[in-house]
């Protein structure tokens, strides 16, 4: 009634509309609709000014404005604008609100999934707070590591390296220290932990000591990959050089050998002496062969070929080298693609693994070969190299041997490492894999697990085959002379006197030199034609390959046949206009010089290559 009454007499002062509600909810429920210019209220009236929310709960926010008497028009207009700003600034706190909320939900998501872990840890060591990244960093979540103390989870070793960096943390407040420690991971192994710790025991708001903790273990695995690699290039650098000065040796000694044997009776005594001459210089041929391998700087004649071919021809060889203790089981996988290597290396690579293999099943066991084709998708890595993304023919031997622990898988492929007895292996074997791999331009892998045994596997690119793939047999030629005129270009004087001897005395005219300009002097005061240049490839001052140049100037007829103890890097890429020559490979026998010079002269390959000439002594 009183309402009723009350809002009869505004109705009659102001013509306005005037809607009855009774006191509380429903009195609010009645403003959300249309929102009233003025309420009154039971025991006290008050104007007040609807704030215009676009939320749409502009019912629950009011502005009480004024009480008493009724407003002027100006001050009513003042109060409307008032309102707006009102309602403006607490649209922009609500949105503020909503931000805030979503900014910690993202950083809740962050911390979680955080490649490193936030600490918090008590000036005595005990861990008081852990984020939520640790159970994907260390396995474990932060209940299980919260209240803890953090020496509990380092390596013994370093505990006192990491304990004085504490203590100098705890001696310098906000200072911040970076050190690397192993910590252990839940299921056991150490991982490297990168961690910066800083004291914030002054801050209320921390009220302790902040690390964060980072897996650094594959950046440790990269770095060693690195320091292993320039240790094997520096290596294997060394190696080349002494395995050309050793070959050019061979090459005089294995010549002079021959040069006896031709001269002996065939009842002479004296010939076993020189077929341990011959025999010992085999040996040193193999040796330096493998060292080039190493080096990757010998020469291969790559050509389009099957493994399961290679593994084939090598099990029956394989099975008794083995021993009858150990079950050889080869598993080729069918439609194998096709890779492009030298037969005779790959040929290595699977001997000295299957030999590798052998040796680590001392009480017997199982070696397995294995062939299979894998698309990798440029993902994987091999040390600190990506290996590109491609279809590849993979050539694995495993072992259930003694298998290796982490250290003896570091230092496998480096030159001369061996675990074997003074005088029971070289330490070449996994070098000569490694090298031969690389430069086939593939990639050897090694898993390996103490009592479980290890894997080798070979990865090389996979290649389209010929319309008729290319035959592995070499032609048969016998050596023949000749009556042209040769140029020699050798440095080392026994290299160079058994040559000249081999050559003239096989009806050759000979022209001598111990150096590339001896050689350009010597050829410009020979008035006759210069058939063939024989010259070595790496020589002090000029080279073969700028001795031909010149010589090419005056007589641009002139062939040429290189002859070098290693580097195949140093004829590729002719830069002749014609291609690369030829290149007979030291140490070679007379007949194999004799060969290279006839089928040179004669513009026709001596090998199944058609650049590239190498040989060796029989037996090789």
């Amino acid at each position: 009634e009183v309402a009723s009454a009350t809002g009869a007499q505004v109705e009659a002062l102001r013509g306005a509309r005037v809607e009855a509600a009774e006191p509380g909810e429903s009195g609010v429920e009645a403003a959300r609709g249309d929102p009233p210019e003025v309420v009154l209220l039971d025991g006290l009236a008050r104007y007040v000014v609807p704030l215009p929310l676009t939320l749409g709960d502009a019912g629950e926010r009011a502005l009480v404005v004024a009480t008493g008497g009724e407003l002027a028009a100006p001050t009513r207009v003042t109060l409307e604008n008032v309102a707006a700003l009102v309602s403006l600034a607490c649209e922009r706190r609500m949105l503020a609100d909503e931000l805030e909320a979503r900014s910690e939900e993202r950083f809740q998501s962050l911390v979680e999934n955080a490649a490193e872990v936030p600490c918090i840890i008590e000036a005595n060591g005990t861990i008081r707070y852990v984020g939520p990244s640790s159970a994907q960093v260390l396995g474990l979540r932060p209940e299980q590591i919260v209240g803890g103390h953090l020496e509990r989870r380092i390596h013994e070793e370093d505990k006192r390296r990491v304990g004085g960096l504490l203590r100098e943390c705890l001696a310098r407040p906000g200072t911040t220290r970076t050190i690397e420690f192993r910590c252990r991971h839940a299921d056991g192994h150490w991982l490297y932990a990168e961690v910066a710790i800083t004291n914030r025991l002054d801050d209320p708001s921390v009220s302790g000591i902040v690390a964060n903790f980072r897996d650094v273990s594959e950046r440790r695995r990269l770095e060693e990959q690195i320091r292993l690699s320039q240790r094997l290039e520096a290596v294997g650098t060394l190696a080349g050089g002494v395995a050309h000065d050793f070959n050019n040796i061979l090459t005089a000694v294995g010549g002079h050998a021959e040069a006896l044997r031709r001269n002996l009776d065939a009842l002479d005594p004296r010939l076993e002496h020189v077929e341990q001459i011959e025999r010992a210089t085999r040996r040193a041929a193999t040796l330096t062969r493998q060292l080039l391998a190493f080096s990757r700087k010998q020469v291969l004649r790559p050509r389009v070929l099957n493994l399961n071919d290679v593994v084939q021809d090598l099990t029956a060889l394989l099975r008794p080298l083995i021993g009858e203790d150990v079950d050889l089981t080869v598993a080729p996988q069918a439609g194998l693609g096709h890779v492009k290597a030298d037969p005779g290396q790959i040929e290595q690579v699977l001997m000295n693994l299957a030999v590798n293999a052998r040796q680590a099943l001392p009480d017997g066991g199982t070696l397995t070969i294995a062939t299979r084709e894998v698309d990798l998708d440029g993902s994987q890595r091999l040390g600190q190299v990506r290996v590109p993304a491609g279809p590849y023919v993979v050539l694995s031997v495993s072992d259930t041997g003694i298998g290796m622990d982490t250290e003896t898988q570091v230092h496998a492929f480096e030159p001369f490492f061996t675990t074997k007895e003074p005088g029971q292996g070289t330490g070449l074997g996994l070098a000569t894999v490694y090298g031969i791999v690389k430069q086939s331009g593939g990639y050897v892998w090694l898993e390996s697990e103490l009592g479980r045994g290890s894997t080798f596997s070979v990865y090389l690119p996979r290649v389209d085959p010929p319309l008729e793939l290319e035959s592995s047999r070499l032609p048969v030629a016998s050596p023949a002379g000749g009556t042209e005129t040769i140029l020699i270009v050798e440095d080392e004087e026994a290299v160079r006197a058994l040559t000249e001897d081999v050559l003239a005395g096989n009806g050759y005219t000979v022209l001598a030199a111990a150096s590339g300009t001896e050689a350009l002097t010597l050829a410009g005061g020979h008035a006759e034609p210069i058939d063939l240049l024989l010259s070595d490839l790496v020589m002090p001052g000029l080279g073969g390959r700028a001795v031909y140049a010149g010589l090419r100037q005056a007589r641009p007829s002139v062939r040429v046949l290189y002859m070098s103890g290693y580097t195949a890097e140093a004829i590729l890429g002719g830069g002749d206009g014609e291609g690369d020559p030829p290149l007979l490979e030291k140490p070679f026998t007379s007949n194999e010089l004799l060969l290279a010079v006839r089928s040179t002269l004669d513009g026709r390959p001596a090998t199944g290559s058609p650049r590239i000439l190498t040989g060796a002594f029989p037996g090789r």
